[in-house]
């Protein structure tokens, strides 16, 4: 096999998918996030495997802690992000939440449960790429870690 070949196989064979999960009740956003997440798989050359829920409820239907990245919109109708956020918690101390919102004054709320950080909406490309940038390091800064 030719050198180049082999280490470009071997790339692709090392590379990492992040599982994310998107919950948000309005179409319009998971759009955008869901457009944002590609174009930013495309420019970093990351890998992305992304789930959608309309609901908190429905990803504390069956939540295993597979997901390494959690987008939380804060207002949904039948179980808002925050108490989604705290029942995930519960349960998971390691998947990375953000939370979506249109309202600035959530942020301080969300350190109670360790988010990561928060988007507000509409959400923007580049405020995506600057939490996005941040989250990769966090996700391989653990896995090396977890290795050594």
């Amino acid at each position: 096999m030719e050198p180049k070949l082999w280490l470009r196989t071997l790339l692709i064979w090392e590379k990492v998918m992040l599982k994310i999960a998107i919950v948000e009740d309005e179409r319009e956003c998971q759009e955008a996030l869901i457009e944002h997440l590609r174009k930013y798989e495309k420019e970093k050359n990351e890998a992305f495997i992304v789930r959608i829920f309309n609901d908190g409820i429905d990803i504390l239907d069956d939540y295993s802690a597979d997901y390494d990245l959690i987008f939380l919109d804060i207002h949904m109708k039948y179980q808002d992000g925050m108490t989604t956020a705290k029942r995930i918690r519960e349960v998971d101390a390691d998947a990375q939440i953000v939370f979506i919102t249109a309202l600035a004054q959530y942020a301080i709320e969300g350190y109670k449960v360790n988010a990561l950080d928060f988007i507000l909406k509409p959400v923007v490309y580049e405020q995506l790429t600057t939490m996005q940038d941040r989250q990769c390091t966090v996700y391989f800064t653990r896995s090396q870690t977890a290795r050594a």
